[in-house]
Formats: structure tokens, C-alpha cells, sequence
């Protein structure tokens, strides 16, 4: 069967990763053979962890494999990832365990790109993204700088949710005080992806997100103690958020114009008041983590 012979193949010819992976990618796309990439995963997931750990040649040939096959075919291999995932959390190989952290990179980068053959999961990307904040503690200084590394993609294209932003700066800012100067110097160049890339705002002063926190704060003080909504409108409230937007109407709109100045927030035109809520929800959390953001700076 090709999957036993591409298997085979792994373990002695540095030079066919990429090949075999072409050759599996024709073979799904062109002959329809999806279930032939599945297989040769789940042959790659069979392998013996200590003979990956002791054969140098065979752990680099199926982490570039792996690499190759995921960015031609990441629908494909995405629900195969399950299958790996032992080699990721127990494996012996440090080169294998760094080549998954590749992969899952690489399929992360796809998930963002939303093309025809892959829907956009957020459940799917939001695993994939736990799974590489987990192996910044990994064993070995090798693998903790190549997710490092293979977080920089990521930064670079804004595929990070503002919500993972603080951990990985903090797993980053922990970093450079690895033991490894390798790790260090990809602490680095991470870091400085993150200052440039950072969603938040030019300005990283602790101040600037403090005054913005504080601002908001007071602003939903003020709309919960709103005075009691006229009975003419009691009846067009039907729940908690509709009374907060009622509540929001009688806020002076300059106040929340100078609380959004300096920030990619905007004010919603007059016809879409019922988003300004929503949109003040989303500029606490973005205060809030952006405060965080900033104290580890």
C-alpha cells in the first residue's frame, strides 16, 4: 500500500518529504484519494516514539512531512491531528515534538485564511492556539524556541485573538529569562513582533489604557444607576441589555466620542445606537487586557 511504502520511504531518504507529500496531494485532489493522506497520518502516528528518539533521519523526515503535507492539504489533515497529538505531549523526539509545533502553526495560518477547502473553525483555531501556548514549557530548549518562532507568523498576520495577546506576552517576557540563548534570542524577536503587531494601540503607556479603563468604568457605573425608564418605554424593554441601551441614550455622545479617541473604536452612526452597547463592552475588554498588555511591557 503507498501509505506502508511512504512510511518506509521516511526512514532512510532525507530528500523525499516534500516529494511524498506532493505525490499525496495529487493523489487526494486529482484521484480523489482523501483517504490516502489519512492513512499514511495514522501509519506516522504508529510509529514507535523511542525509534523516532534514536533515528535522527526518520524523526527530521516526518516532522518536514508533516510540515509539507499541512500546508498543501490542511482541510485534509486537520481532523487527523487527534491522531498525532501523543507524539506532541509524550514523544522522546524533541524534533518531532518542534515539527507538530510547525504543523500546528501552519494549520492555525490556514484556519485565519479561511480558503474554499477549509471553513473557518474558531473552535478548531482556538485549540490549535492552546495547544502552542502549552509548549512554551516544553523539555527541551530546541522545541521552546520553535514555538517561539513559530509564533512570529502568526503575530505578523494578526491571526493571535486579542484574548490570547497577554499569556503569550507574559509566556514570551517569561522567556527571556531562559536558560538557552537560543530560546532568549527568539523571546526576542518574538517580543518585538508583539510590540509592533499589537492590537491595542501606538501608545503602550500604562496611563493611556489606565485613564480609558477607568473612563468606561465610570461610564457603566452611570448607566446602571440610571433613573427608572420612562413607562412610556417599559414596554419596548425586554431585557437586561435593552434597558442598558435605553439607559445609554440619555449619555452625552461626546463623552463616549472622547473615550474612543486615540483607538480603533468608533462611535456608531445615529440610525445604529443598539450597537454602541455592544461595542462599549468590547472597548472595556480591550482597556482591560491592553492594561495587562502594558504592565508586562
Amino acid at each position: 500500500p503507498i501509505t506502508t511504502t511512504a512510511v518506509h520511504l521516511l526512514h532512510h531518504c532525507e530528500h523525499l518529504p516534500d516529494h511524498l507529500a506532493s505525490i499525496f496531494e495529487t493523489v487526494a485532489i486529482e484521484f480523489g484519494g482523501v483517504n490516502a493522506v489519512g492513512g499514511v497520518i495514522r501509519e506516522v502516528s504508529k510509529l514507535s516514539q523511542r525509534d523516532l528518539a534514536r533515528e535522527t533521519v526518520l524523526a527530521k523526515n516526518v516532522s518536514a512531512f508533516l510540515n509539507s503535507l499541512a500546508e498543501k492539504l490542511s482541510s485534509i489533515v486537520l481532523p487527523q491531528i487527534p491522531l498525532l497529538m501523543p507524539h506532541l505531549h509524550n514523544g522522546e523526539s524533541h524534533i518531532v515534538r518542534s515539527g507538530l509545533v510547525q504543523v500546528l502553526g501552519t494549520l492555525a495560518l490556514k484556519c485565519l485564511e479561511q480558503t474554499d477547502s477549509m471553513a473557518p473553525d474558531l473552535a478548531t483555531e482556538e485549540t490549535l492556539l492552546t495547544e502552542l501556548e502549552a509548549r512554551f514549557y516544553d523539555a527541551s530548549s530546541y522545541t521552546r524556541s520553535k514555538v517561539l518562532q513559530t509564533w512570529v507568523p502568526l503575530v505578523q498576520k494578526r491571526a493571535v485573538p486579542i484574548k490570547h495577546m497577554h499569556i503569550l506576552a507574559k509566556r514570551t517576557v517569561e522567556r527571556l529569562n531562559d536558560k538557552a540563548v537560543q530560546v532568549r534570542k527568539s523571546a526576542i524577536q518574538l517580543l518585538s513582533m508583539l510590540l509592533e503587531y499589537n492590537p491595542y494601540s501606538s501608545d503602550l503607556s500604562l496611563k493611556f489604557f489606565h485613564d480609558k479603563r477607568e473612563k468606561c468604568n465610570v461610564l457603566f457605573a452611570e448607566i446602571e444607576e440610571n433613573p427608572t425608564i420612562p413607562e412610556s418605554q417599559e414596554a419596548l424593554i425586554n431585557d437586561e441589555d435593552d434597558a442598558d441601551c435605553s439607559a445609554l441614550s440619555a449619555v452625552d455622545p461626546q463623552r463616549i466620542a472622547d473615550l474612543f479617541v486615540n483607538t480603533h473604536f468608533q462611535v456608531p452612526k445615529q440610525r445604529q445606537q443598539t450597537k454602541l452597547l455592544p461595542e462599549l463592552k468590547k472597548f472595556h475588554i480591550w482597556a482591560k487586557d491592553g492594561t495587562a498588555f502594558s504592565e508586562l511591557i
